[in-house]
This record gives C-alpha cells, structure tokens and sequence, in this order.
C-alpha cells in the first residue's frame, strides 16, 4: 500500500503478522458481546507484544499489559492499553481472570504467569519461542480446562489478514 511509510512496512516480514497472529487466534471471530467484555491480558511489551496488543485493541475493547521494563509499559499505554499488576486481573474480570492471555515472552515463568491469571475455560496464545521446560500441574490444568495454543507464526498465510489490521491502525 502506498499510504504506509516503508518503516511501518518492515513490520510486515514478521513482527506486525507475529503479534496479529497471537490476538487472531482467540480474539477475531468474537462477538459484540464478548467483544465489549472480554478480559484480554499481553504479558510482554516488546515489539512482538507491541504488535500483539495493536492487533487485539481492533478485536476487544480492552488489553491489559503486564511487563517489567517501565518504558514498554508506557508505550503499551500510550497506544490503549492499561497496565496492571498481576494481582489485580481478578478485580478487572469481576473476580472470573482473563478470558484470554497473550504470552509473547518465551519464558516458563511468562508462561506460568498467564495460567495462573486465565480463567476456567479460558484461552491462552502462546507464540514465545519456548527453549526450557515448562512444568505443569496436572490436576491445575484439568481443574481450569484450558484451552492452549503454542507456536510460530504462519506470516505467509495469514500476511493480508495482518496487513489490513496494519492499514487500519
């Protein structure tokens, strides 16, 4: 597209479609309702989750951020994202948790972190690049019924969907 300067295009080769690819998956065929309601929390604020939290702020109407780097926090906020500490998740959901975590770290303890804050059925969107175990409690994971994705990102599938959204934005 012509309207786009070049530097936002580069977000294109993997970046932008990354973070449009972790708030697609549960995020995009919502409906009005959920839409309006839904919890949504990005743990992580770097590019990807930058990117990430763009995407899902044209799905939902709120993203909450959790990161430890301040100036992420502050860039997350200053594109509508809220900021919250992790012990305040279930006052935000109205004591339920998040309906759907975005985990864009790549970190056990960024993985952990999510499930502990999604719901009973909820959903989480892993796209970190995962390098170490992840150990898991058996009994916590069918107790929440949890629905999990992990993975990269499919950029040449999903490339039109993602450069709409960046068109949009």
């Amino acid at each position: 597209p012509k309207d786009i300067p070049e530097e936002m295009l580069v977000l294109m080769a993997d970046i932008f479609p990354t973070g449009y690819f972790a708030a697609s998956r549960y995020l995009k065929n919502l409906s009005d309702r959920d839409r309006k309601e839904f919890t949504v929390v990005c743990v992580g604020c770097g590019p990807v989750g930058i990117c990430a939290i763009t995407a899902a702020l044209t799905m939902v109407d709120k993203v909450y951020v959790i990161d430890s780097v301040p100036e992420r926090l502050e860039e997350a906020k200053r594109i509508g994202a809220i900021p919250i500490h992790v012990a305040k998740i279930k006052a935000a959901s109205d004591g339920r948790g998040a309906d759907v975590v975005l985990e864009v770290v790549g970190h056990a303890d960024a993985f952990h972190l999510a499930f502990d804050m999604i719901r009973p059925f909820g959903q989480i969107s892993s796209i970190g690049v995962h390098t170490e175990q992840i150990n898991m409690n058996g009994l916590m994971m069918y107790g929440k019924n949890v629905s999990m994705a992990f993975g990269r990102c499919p950029v040449r599938s999903i490339f039109e969907e993602a450069l709409e959204v960046l068109v949009k934005e």
